[in-house]
C-alpha cells in the first residue's frame, strides 16, 4: 500500500534539445511529478521522519533541469526520477514539457513520461526470506510481542523461526525505560515486496498500541527488519542490512539461536557476537 503524491506545473528553464541551438539558449520546460511513497510508515505512523518533502522533489527537478544541457528528454526525465528514488520514494512518474517546441507543423503538447521503480516496491522479486526484530519495553512485553507473532503469521507469509525472547537492562542501547527490554527475533519467507510487508507491519505495530514518538522513547511494540533477502538499501526511509544489526547483541544471539549459519553482509553472525563480546567493533 502506497500513498502518492503529485506535483504539477512545476516550471524551470534549461538548455536541452538535439539542435545545438537549442542546448546553448534558455526556454522554458514544465514538469510533473507522481512520487508514491511508503503509506504505512508515513500515514500510519504520522512521523515525519517518514516522509518524501515536496520542497526536496522540487529541488530535484530544478538540479537537473537547470543542469547540464542534455540532447534527449527522455534522459533529462530518467534523471529526474533516479534523484527522487534515491530520496526512498517507491515509485516515480516524470513527464517533461517543452513548450517552446519548433516543427514544420503546428504542434499542441509535446512531452515524455518516464516512469521508474525502486526495487523496495517490487512485487515480483521471488521468494525472499527476511529476519524481523520484535521488541518491546512497555506494558506486557511478552504477551505482546505473542500477539505481533500471530499477526505476522496471518500475514502471507511462511514463517521459518522464533527465537526465545532476548532480556536486556531497560537502559540498553541508550533506551530510556523503566523495565527491560525483550527481543524476539523472527525469520521468514515472503513473496511480497519490501514495501508491501514494511506496511503490514506498520499496521500491526499500531494495532498493538504503538505511538509516533523518538527513537530512544519507551515502546510497546517495535518491528524491525533486518534483512530482506539480499537486498541491499540506502535510503533515508529503509536502509538494508538494519544499521544496527552488526552492533547489538540483543539483533544477533536470538538470530544465532533460529540461524546459526546466517551472515550479515557476508559476515557470519557468529563472528560478529564473538567479536561484540570481546570489546571489538565489527567492521562489514
Amino acid at each position: 500500500m502506497q500513498d502518492t503524491i503529485r506535483l504539477k506545473g512545476i516550471e524551470v528553464v534549461g538548455s536541452h534539445g538535439v539542435l545545438a541551438e537549442e542546448r546553448m539558449i534558455k526556454q522554458k520546460f514544465i514538469v510533473d511529478l507522481e512520487v508514491d511513497e511508503f503509506a504505512g510508515l508515513s500515514a500510519v505512523s504520522d512521523e515525519m521522519t517518514y516522509s518524501l518533502w515536496y520542497e526536496d522533489l522540487v529541488d530535484d527537478v530544478v538540479a537537473e533541469v537547470s543542469g547540464p544541457s542534455l540532447y534527449f528528454m527522455e534522459t533529462l526525465a530518467t534523471r529526474i526520477a533516479e534523484r527522487i528514488i534515491d530520496r526512498g520514494a517507491l515509485s516515480a512518474s516524470v513527464t517533461v514539457y517543452k513548450p517552446n517546441f519548433k516543427a514544420a507543423v503546428p504542434v499542441k503538447e509535446t512531452s515524455i513520461t518516464v516512469r521508474k521503480a525502486s526495487p523496495l516496491y517490487d512485487d515480483n522479486i521471488g521468494n525472499r526470506h527476511v529476519v524481523l526484530a520484535l521488541s518491546s519495553n512497555e506494558g506486557d512485553s511478552k504477551a505482546i510481542l505473542e500477539k505481533a507473532i500471530e499477526k505476522i503469521r496471518a500475514l502471507d507469509v511462511y514463517v521459518t523461526g522464533v527465537s526465545s525472547p532476548y532480556i536486556a537492562p531497560a537502559d540498553y542501547n541508550g533506551v530510556k525505560g523503566e523495565q527491560e527490554f525483550m527481543t524476539i527475533l523472527l525469520g521468514l519467507n515472503t513473496l511480497k515486496s519490501p514495501a508491501t510487508l514494511m506496511s503490514d507491519l506498520a499496521n500491526i505495530e499500531v494495532s498493538l498500541g504503538r505511538v509516533a514518538r523518538t527513537r530512544l522513547a519507551p515502546r510497546r511494540i517495535g518491528i524491525s527488519v533486518i534483512t530482506f533477502g539480499s537486498l541491499e538499501s540506502n535510503f533515508p526511509k529503509i536502509t538494508l542490512p538494519h544499521p544496527m544489526a552488526q552492533k547489538t547483541l540483543s539483533i544477533l544471539e536470538p538470530w544465532y539461536e533460529i540461524e546459526p549459519h546466517a551472515r550479515l553482509s557476508g559476515t557470519p553472525i557468529e563472528e560478529l557476537i564473538t567479536s561484540l563480546k570481546e570489546g571489538k567493533t565489527a567492521e562489514l
